[in-house]
C-alpha cells in the first residue's frame, strides 16, 4: 500500500483480472449452455427414432429460469413429419429445493403432430412411444403446478382404424393447477375444430383432490358422422351432430366413476347400417334432459335419466329376401323419468 493509503496498482490489477475473468466465464456458460442444450435435444430425439432433426435457436437461461425453442422440425419412420413453431418455458428455483416442480408458464405455438395408432401401439410422426411401465419407482413424489399453460395453432391429424380424422386447438389455455392444493380447481378454455367443426370446451378440474373430479362444458353444431364410421365399426354411417352439454365426470368414495349429463343433443338426415344390410333412416332426434351414470369398483351400474327424447321422420329398412321392410314413423316424442 502506498503511503496515501491507497491500493498498489499490482492489487487494482489482480482484482480487474479476478472480475475479466468470471465475467469470460459466465459469457461463456450463456454461450455454450443453449448449444450443449440443443445438441442434447437433438440427440434424444434421434435416439427415440427421429430420422432427421432440425432445430433453429435454444434458448436457455438459468437467471431468469427459461427455457425455449424456436422452430423444430423432424421427420419420423415412413415419411412422417412434425414442425413446432414456439416453445417457451418458465418456472421456479426455490420450489425444487421442497421436491416440487412449479411451471409459471408454458407456451406452445405452431405444433404439427401427426398422431397414429398402429394396433395396440400409438405414434407420434412415425416413432413409436415406449410401453408404459408398470413398475413404480419407490422414493418421494415430486409436486406439480402448471400455473399457465397456452397452445396456439395446434395441428393433429388422428389416424385410428384405417380412418383419419383432424383435430385443430385454435387456443386452449389451462390454469391454475397445483398438487399441493389438491382441493383448489383449475379452469380451462379450449377453442378449435373436429374434421373442419367448431367446438368450445370450458372446465373447472380437480384432478390432484382426494376425490377427483372434472366439470366440462362442450358445444358444437352440425358435426358429420361420417368421417368417424369405420372408426366406428359402421361403415355407411352418415348425419350430423350437434350438442350444448355440460359433463360431470368424478370419482366415487368407493373407487367407483360417476358421470352426469345435463343438455341438448341433436341428430339430423342420420343413416344407420344394422345388420342384415339394413339401414335406419332418422330425419331428426334430441336428447334434451339429464342423465346419469355410476359404475362401482365391484362392476355394477346404475344409470338414470330424466327428460324429453324426440324422433321425426324415422325409417327402419331391410332389404335381404327374408325381410323386406320399410317401416316409416313420422315423428316421436317420449318423455322419461327414471
Amino acid at each position: 500500500m502506498d503511503p496515501t493509503g491507497k491500493p498498489t496498482s499490482r492489487r487494482v490489477r489482480r482484482v480487474w483480472w479476478v472480475v475479466f475473468g468470471a465475467l469470460v466465464v459466465v459469457m461463456v456458460l450463456l454461450i455454450a449452455l443453449p448449444l450443449s442444450v440443443q445438441f442434447a435435444l437433438t440427440r434424444a430425439l434421434q435416439q427415440m427414432g427421429a430420422e432427421r432433426v432440425e432445430i433453429h435457436d435454444v434458448d436457455l437461461n438459468l437467471f431468469t429460469a427459461t427455457f425455449g425453442v424456436q422452430s423444430l422440425s423432424l421427420s419420423g419412420p415412413g415419411g412422417a413429419t412434425a414442425s413446432l413453431g414456439d416453445l417457451r418455458v418458465a418456472w421456479r428455483w426455490r420450489s425444487l429445493l421442497d421436491r416440487r416442480l412449479d411451471l409459471t408458464a408454458v407456451e406452445i405455438s405452431g405444433l404439427t403432430l401427426p398422431v397414429s395408432q398402429h394396433g395396440t401401439q400409438w405414434h407420434l410422426a412415425g416413432i413409436e412411444l415406449p410401453a408404459s411401465g408398470q413398475e413404480e419407482e419407490e422414493g418421494l413424489e415430486w409436486g406439480l403446478a402448471l400455473r399457465h399453460l397456452v397452445l396456439e395453432q395446434i395441428d393433429l391429424p388422428v389416424e385410428l382404424a384405417d380412418s383419419t380424422q383432424r383435430l385443430v386447438i385454435d387456443r386452449f389455455v389451462l390454469s391454475s393447477l397445483v398438487s399441493w392444493a389438491p382441493e383448489s380447481a383449475g379452469t380451462g378454455q379450449v377453442s378449435g375444430r373436429i374434421n373442419g367443426t367448431a367446438f368450445q370446451l370450458d372446465s373447472d378440474l380437480r384432478l390432484f383432490a382426494d376425490l377427483p373430479d372434472s366439470e366440462l362444458r362442450l358445444s358444437f353444431e352440425a358435426l358429420s358422422l361420417e368421417p368417424f364410421a369405420r372408426l366406428a365399426g359402421l361403415e355407411g354411417l352418415s348425419g350430423e351432430l350437434s350438442a350444448d352439454t355440460t359433463v360431470e365426470i368424478g370419482q366415487t368414495p368407493t373407487g367407483g366413476l360417476r358421470v352426469s349429463h345435463t343438455g341438448d343433443i341433436s341428430l339430423r338426415d342420420a343413416l344407420v347400417p344394422v345388420a342384415g344390410d339394413g339401414q335406419v333412416r332418422l330425419g331428426s332426434g334430441a336428447l334434451a334432459g339429464a342423465l346419469e351414470f355410476t359404475a362401482g369398483d365391484a362392476g355394477q351400474m346404475e344409470i338414470t335419466y330424466t327428460g324429453d327424447l324426440s324422433f321425426g321422420q324415422g325409417a327402419l329398412s331391410r332389404p335381404d329376401a327374408a325381410h323386406d321392410t320399410d317401416a316409416t314413423q313420422p315423428g316421436i316424442s317420449v318423455a322419461l323419468d327414471a
